[in-house]
């Protein structure tokens, strides 16, 4: 084979487009997963497999047959490889090296699937794809065989994987031999897991080189969750253990799902916000895939974080998935709340103050007025009230309110304007702080002022003292809450010291000796934790978002060496001491202003000690793995502590801050000299969030659309705020002049939801059994973990991009999401159910083998895989279902591919089986379905034995039968002459044991059956089988009707019979064999395919006659036969149909051919024999086509057909719908109903149209024009009267009527509950199909055929069987060109 050309690349090309290109090349994110291609268990590997558990007892213990099967692929993968090294020691070393020589350890890590693919395309790895498809004898291994390239590198990348470490029993979660579950990994970012890894690698001598690590680390991510492909995760992710991580892989899994990272993968913050937008305007089904897939990272989260304590993935049971769900949900809130409690404002004085004032005295009282208030000071005489007024500054009303300077009950004159001048209006406030106002009026007399009189004052002070308390202590509730989602997020064995050690808290300050409390830097700290002999330092700047262990603090040269010290090092040349100035490797700025560090920033600070957290109880320093909630409530306190003792702002300064400054603070500063400082604590309050730049300051593109005045997220991962909080709320500001954030939307709540779903699969399915492996099980030692892996969503489901979105991937199968719309790729593509999924596309990759099929691969339309296990354990051919067309009342219209062979069985309990390309098919509801995906329970019921007390009887048996079982014959009876057999239908089943469940499906799994002929009648027969079950001579029996059909050279008979749906059996015998000699029954398709057709086109007549004459009685089936004799040929029926078969020797006549026959029926319907026209009405005459147009148009009073081109088709179905409209909603069919007409011109010239809408609820007389003349059952309009043919008649309801003449009004098709069947209640009577009714009352209104010239009948849906041979023998009856026939 010759090399494949590496993927070409542009000089413009990013290095991160040239990753994306080479990703989307390797197609592993979009293709089948070979770890589910392993194929279903061959006889030999059971055969091998029961020998090691004879052999080897104790390993076979250990082992599946499924898991023996995956261990036998490793070895053939494994054995391969070592023959293709020829002693070589390394299979990456071997394949990489030309690859790595030139490339440096910068380019592989920015590019890690360039290199990759340039390596499986070399002529070395082709030649050990080859190999290893030969090996495994998948589609590939024969020359000339293609197959799709990711298959082929994906069969590579396992080779290299299971050669450096195969699975292991004793360790089956180890990838490489390192445990990527392992606890001590969770709160790690993803670079450092990527990192450990290539470390192992090296460490473990199974990478040579970095660039080998690197590449190595690159084939064996195709083996982990599909969240380590993501390539711009930020550095300070916590893996695990944050809210905004369960966002993150609920993104991953639900664009997987979705397929919506393809073919452009999508960015960390696309799918952080994927659910939040997903389930925005989302349906109920929508919402319930959303919250499916939520659960499982919500229950690593929580076992991760200590909420559901941590076990094997098959002891987790609801109640932990309840646990899990609730705590993420109730964290995710309080986050959510303490983000937004920590934007809000304290409570301001001053502007409280305002608030009061304006709502009692107005906007403008005492500010836009001028108006200020002087102080009462009375003179030393009498009449103080009449003294000049003094031009005094005066004080304004909020300074005094606020100060409490009117709470003394003195009096406040009002000056005027001017702000100076005093006027005779008085305010004063009593003890009850109700308002007091007066003012002189022009008489000289002093009266009430309103609205300044008898309002209450509240007192300002004691309301902003209750309001700052509150506001202080929901802050602390906040940031407790912030710092302990940060505590929890660390990995386990840091949480594990915080919780069981000594905390202590040290924050950075300077050495300045005068207003200490202003020089903490409060927004970061420090936690000192010593557990046993260890001292830890863990850095926190929870305004934003950051928390790290920092191991170094301190730094010195040694030896012209910068070195790096833990704090409490001896460091020569330095000393230490929590009150001393010293080089710290921290960023005072961030820790001051609650901002990200600088990079190798560092400050002279001292470092002092704030104080102890109190002591661990003893419960929580507990070796006990339960104690969880112990442990969580310790990180809780520490979070308390924190958030109590030093709160991220100085507590009394943010409360000089609130009340705000007034003058007689001022005055009062000044009198103490610290004026200047008084004022800085007041000049303004800084959110704990800061600036909206702060929040954006790690975004360009959000500063961008922020000074563009957009709207933008303020909770992108890379603001603060975003580290908390991200896909789980969306925060706005409007621009850059808003000043609070606003909740845009919020992630709904999914605990209602996920517990419907846990509820709904309690009997079924424990949702954590489909939780994949992070480990893609390299082998049969794989075993679910907790952890999630792989390419596939939670169910193993995938769906696919592109032009393949018609198809998704379940357990690496290709699946046609739409099988009823389902179109070949190319010839001998098929549908089956493989391995229980329905809809695989299969193809038949042999012309002279039709059984070897494979998987398809919708992207490539290549075969790929294991030859699929063709038996109806493995595999059934056919799609589950078909496309269902709009419905009329009383038909269900199916769309079946053009080239589709069909035939229809009328069931005796009144049902049809459908059988398209030798499947069978039945309704299930308004839809088509395979007949073996449809419980045998809907078919079947149970017959009660009867106990009966008369000696010698046989033991009271029950038995399953399809309907109540019609009179027999006597056993062992041999009728020869040709009669009816109502009986034949039946289908008897007799379990062994009463209790013992049908197992209909089993039986007819078998190659082979023993059976007997019961009774014979002309061509039919009763045949039983009979099984053993048990040792107690017991059997389980089957009963069904058979044809005994001669050859055409009379050398044989055939005993044809159908077990269930298309289960037909054969057996042959001679032509004067005795009944009681028994037969062994064998698979249909062990026949000749023209012989097996020709029986069951035999056998679907027989049971169609039989079943008919069973449900309506012989009679009536004999007159309907009498008339059918008379026109079957005419109507194009066969002239003589036993010469329509080549092999078997029968006796059918015409008429009982298109009675019965459905291959006959269908011919009637579709040729136009027997009638003038009949055709759709886009190639009818142009006649016929535009009075067609004028009838609709008359019946609904407007223009309804209006056509775009003169050669459209009319589409006249249309109308049902518009009449449906027009139809009371209480009285509406579920669905629109047919609408067809007859236009009559008679022999004297007079023409009469008769119009019916299906069905007997009188729907006719809502179209427009009878509806407008309402009471009347004609209407003339022109010289045309139309007849309203449901006014005032009452047609019988049945599916056959034969009129008293010996004519056709209706032919059955089906009934679905025979057992109860009566005409009356028949629930879809053809009798009331539309052209049924006119026929009807044509044929009682016109008895002598001879007085009608023409007939011309439209119908807004085609004629359906029965239909067709009702209008045809009107047809007949009426001579030539009497009738024409137009539809839709």
């Amino acid at each position: 084979m010759t090399e494949t050309p590496p993927l070409s690349t542009e000089l413009s090309l990013s290095p991160a487009d040239e990753e994306l290109r080479a990703r989307l090349a390797l197609g592993f994110d979009n293709n089948p997963d070979i770890e589910g291609l392993g194929g279903q268990p061959t006889a030999q590997d059971r055969k091998r497999f029961k020998a090691l558990q004879r052999t080897t007892p104790e390993l076979a213990q250990q082992m599946t047959l499924a898991t023996y099967k995956a261990r036998r692929i490793n070895a053939q993968i494994t054995d391969t490889v070592k023959v293709f090294l020829n002693d070589k020691p390394s299979l990456i070393g071997h394949l990489a090296a030309p690859v790595l020589a030139g490339a440096s350890v910068d380019q592989l890590r920015a590019t890690p699937s360039l290199f990759l693919l340039r390596m499986l395309n070399s002529v070395e790895a082709n030649d050990l794809a080859d190999r290893l498809l030969k090996s495994l004898k998948w589609y590939g291994a024969v020359p000339g065989e293609k197959t799709p390239a990711a298959i082929r590198y994906q069969l590579v990348c396992r080779a290299i994987c299971l050669f450096l470490h195969p699975p292991s029993a004793d360790e089956p979660l180890e990838l490489a031999g390192f445990r990527w579950q392992d606890p001590a990994h969770w709160g790690k970012s993803y670079p450092t897991l990527r990192s450990d890894f290539e470390q192992h690698l090296r460490d473990t001598q199974r990478a040579s080189s970095d660039k080998e690590a690197i590449l190595l680390t690159r084939v064996f991510e195709t083996r982990l969750s599909k969240d380590f492909a993501v390539r711009d995760i930020p550095t300070d992710l916590p893996y695990k253990s944050s809210v905004v991580w369960v966002n993150f892989m609920h993104g991953v899994l639900l664009a997987d799902e979705l397929a919506l990272d393809h073919p452009q993968p999508l960015s960390f913050q696309q799918l952080i916000d994927l659910p939040l937008t997903r389930s925005i305007d989302a349906s109920a089904e929508q919402l319930e895939t959303i919250a499916r897939l939520r659960m499982t990272p919500a229950l690593e989260w929580a076992v991760s974080s200590g909420f559901v304590q941590s076990r094997t993935v098959p002891d987790y049971d609801e109640e932990d998935m309840k646990r899990a769900l609730a705590a993420l949900e109730n964290h995710s809130e309080r986050l959510n709340n303490a983000v937004m409690t920590l934007d809000l404002p304290p409570p301001d004085r001053l502007k409280m103050a305002r608030q009061v004032k304006q709502a009692l005295f107005g906007e403008a009282a005492f500010e836009s007025d001028g108006r200020m208030l002087l102080p009462d000071h009375p003179p030393s005489g009498p009449g103080f009230r009449d003294m000049p007024s003094l031009k005094l500054p005066g004080y304004s009303f909020l300074d005094l309110y606020a100060d409490g300077q009117l709470d003394n009950g003195s009096t406040w004159y009002v000056t005027r304007p001017d702000g100076q001048t005093k006027t005779s209006h008085w305010i004063r406030i009593d003890d009850e702080r109700t308002v007091h106002s007066e003012r002189k009026d022009q008489e000289g007399t002093y009266r009430p002022v309103f609205p300044y009189s008898g309002k209450t004052l509240p007192d300002i002070n004691a309301a902003f003292e209750s309001d700052f308390e509150n506001y202080i202590s929901k802050i602390e509730t906040a940031y407790k809450t912030l710092i302990f989602s940060l505590l929890i997020s660390l990995p386990p064995a840091d949480r594990l010291a915080l919780e069981r050690g000594n905390v202590r808290l040290l924050s950075l300050r300077e050495k300045v000796v005068s207003f200490r409390e202003q020089l903490w830097a409060r927004k970061g700290f420090v936690l000192q934790v010593t557990h046993g002999q260890e001292i830890t330092y863990y850095e926190l700047i929870p305004s934003a978002g950051i928390i790290r262990c920092r191991p170094h603090l301190r730094t010195s040269v040694i030896d012209g060496v910068r070195t790096l010290f833990p704090l409490h090092a001896s460091i020569p040349g330095q000393t230490y001491s929590p009150d001393t100035s010293t080089t710290l490797l921290l960023d005072w700025s961030a820790h001051r202003n609650g901002t990200m560090p600088e990079k190798n920033a560092y400050c002279v600070a001292i470092l002092g000690v704030v104080g102890d957290v109190p002591a661990a109880a003893e419960s929580a320093k507990t070796d006990n793995p339960r104690e969880t909630a112990n442990r969580s409530a310790r990180l809780n306190a520490i979070a308390d502590y924190i958030a109590t003792s030093f709160l991220y702002v100085d507590k009394h300064q943010l409360h000089t801050q609130a009340r705000g400054m007034t003058v007689f603070d001022a005055a009062r500063a000044e009198y103490q000299q610290r004026l200047d400082t008084f004022l800085a604590i007041v000049k303004g309050f800084v959110p704990f969030w800061g600036s909206i730049e702060d929040l954006l300051s790690g975004d360009p593109r959000q500063m961008l659309a922020g000074a563009a005045g957009l709207l933008i997220d303020l909770a992108t991962f890379l603001s603060p705020i975003g580290r908390f909080v991200s896909g789980s709320i969306r925060l706005i500001k409007l621009g850059m002049t808003a000043s609070r954030m606003t909740v845009k939307t919020t992630l709904p709540s999914f605990s209602t939801l996920s517990r419907k779903l846990l509820t709904s699969t309690a009997n079924n399915l424990n949702p954590l059994d489909g939780v994949p492996s992070l480990l893609k099980g390299l082998g049969s030692g794989a075993v679910k973990s907790l952890l999630l892996g792989g390419r596939y969503s939670i169910r193993g489901v995938r769906n696919l991009a592109d032009h393949s979105s018609s198809y998704r991937l379940v357990h690496s199968l290709p699946q046609a999401t739409d099988p009823g719309n389902w179109r070949r790729l190319t010839t001998g593509d098929q549908l089956a159910t493989v391995n229980g999924i329905d809809d695989v596309l299969v193809r038949s990759t042999s012309p002279s083998n039709l059984t070897r099929l494979h998987p398809v691969d919708p992207m490539s339309s290549l075969p790929y895989g294991p030859r699929l296990v063709y038996n109806s354990k493995n595999l059934e051919l056919g799609r589950s279902t078909f496309k269902t067309l709009a419905p009329t009342e009383s038909h269900v219209l199916i769309e079946l591919p053009k080239d589709a062979s069909t035939r229809e069985i009328l069931e005796i309990n009144g049902r049809a089986t459908l059988i398209v390309d030798d499947i069978p098919y039945r309704l299930e509801g308004d839809q088509l379905r395979r007949a073996d995906l449809i419980d045998d329970r809907a078919i079947y019921k149970t017959l009660p034995c009867r106990t009966t007390r008369v000696p010698g009887q046989q033991v009271c048996t029950t038995r399953y039968v399809t309907a109540d079982p019609a009179p027999t014959p006597a056993i062992g009876s041999h009728d020869k002459s040709k009669g009816w057999a109502p009986w034949f239908g039946d289908s008897i089943y007799t379990p062994a044991t009463a209790d013992r469940a049908m197992l209909l499906k089993t039986l007819t799994n078998k190659r082979r059956l023993p059976a007997t002929v019961e009774f014979e009648k002309g061509i039919y027969a009763r045949i039983q089988v009979k099984l053993p079950y048990g040792t107690q001579n017991q059997f389980d029996t089957f009963q069904a009707g058979a044809i005994i059909v001669p050859a055409m050279d009379g050398s044989r008979q055939y005993v044809f019979t159908r077990l269930e749906a298309a289960a037909f059996y054969v057996a042959e015998r001679l032509p004067e064999q005795d009944i009681s000699i028994p037969l062994t029954l064998r698979k249909s398709t062990t026949l000749p395919v023209e012989l097996a057709n020709e029986l069951k086109t035999v056998y679907t007549g027989s049971l169609n006659a039989n079943n008919m004459a069973r449900i309506y009685g012989v009679e009536m089936v004999e007159r309907a036969m009498k008339t059918m004799e008379e026109i079957a040929i005419p109507i194009g029926g066969h002239v003589n149909p036993p010469a329509t078969l080549k092999l078997l020797k029968v006796d059918t006549s015409p008429g009982e051919a298109v009675l019965f026959d459905h291959s006959t029926r269908i011919i009637i319907t579709r040729l136009p024999k027997g009638v003038t026209s009949w055709s759709r009405s886009k190639v009818a005459s142009e006649a016929f086509r535009q009075r067609t147009v004028e009838i609709f148009d008359t019946l609904f009073l407007e223009p309804i057909i209006v056509l775009k081109h003169p050669d459209n088709a009319l589409r006249i179905n249309n109308a049902m719908q518009r009449l449906q409209n027009l139809i009371p909603r209480s009285q509406r069919a579920f669905k629109p109903r047919n609408i067809a007409y007859a236009e009559v011109v008679t022999t004297t010239g007079q023409r009469e149209v008769y119009v019916s809408v299906s069905g007997a609820q009188g729907a006719t007389g809502y179209l427009p024009l009878f509806r407008n003349n309402p009471g009347a059952d004609q209407v003339k309009v022109g010289a045309t009267t139309y007849f309203n043919v449901d006014m005032n008649e009452a047609f019988p309801s049945t599916s056959l009527r034969v009129s008293d003449e010996g004519k056709l009004i209706a032919v059955p098709v089906t009934i679905k509950d025979v057992g109860n069947y009566t005409p009356n209640l028949t629930r879809k009577p053809t009798s009331l199909d539309s052209e049924s009714k006119l026929i009807g009352v044509i044929r009682d209104k016109y008895p002598d055929p001879a007085s009608i010239e023409s007939v011309n009948v439209a119908t807004t849906m085609p004629p359906c069987e029965s239909c067709s041979v009702v209008i045809k023998e009107f047809a007949f009856d009426g001579g030539e060109n009497a009738l024409n026939v137009l539809w839709h």
